[in-house]
């Protein structure tokens, strides 16, 4: 499990750093780039088995991140938003993602 949680997370740090070809604005590519560094790092941190503290920081990483995409999907007030379809895969993914490195963190000794 923990090489696929692994896998799913260097998947995602590629997703960040490939979207930034479409050509977005440089805020956001920065951004993106911040997160792909994030997601490497702990997909890297994971594969190495550093415990708690990986699996930690990446339930609470893709939690958060989920949230804040969350936002381009659906707002109270508005409903779906203009680029919901485009965030709605990446909102599952992340959700994915963070479940699963609950799972694990609970699985914990």
């Amino acid at each position: 499990m923990r090489r696929l949680l692994s896998a799913m997370l260097f998947l995602l740090a590629a997703g960040y750093v490939g979207i930034n070809i479409v050509g977005l604005p440089p805020l956001l590519v920065a951004e993106n780039l911040v997160l792909a560094t994030v997601y490497a790092s702990l997909g890297a941190a994971t594969l190495l088995r550093y415990g708690k503290t990986a699996l930690l920081a990446t339930t609470l990483i893709a939690a958060f991140n989920a949230g804040r995409v969350s936002r381009s999907v659906w707002s109270p007030t508005t409903g779906f938003g203009p680029l919901a379809a485009e965030h709605a895969p990446l909102l599952l993914y992340l959700i994915a993602v963070a479940a699963l490195a609950a799972a694990l963190l609970l699985r914990e000794k």
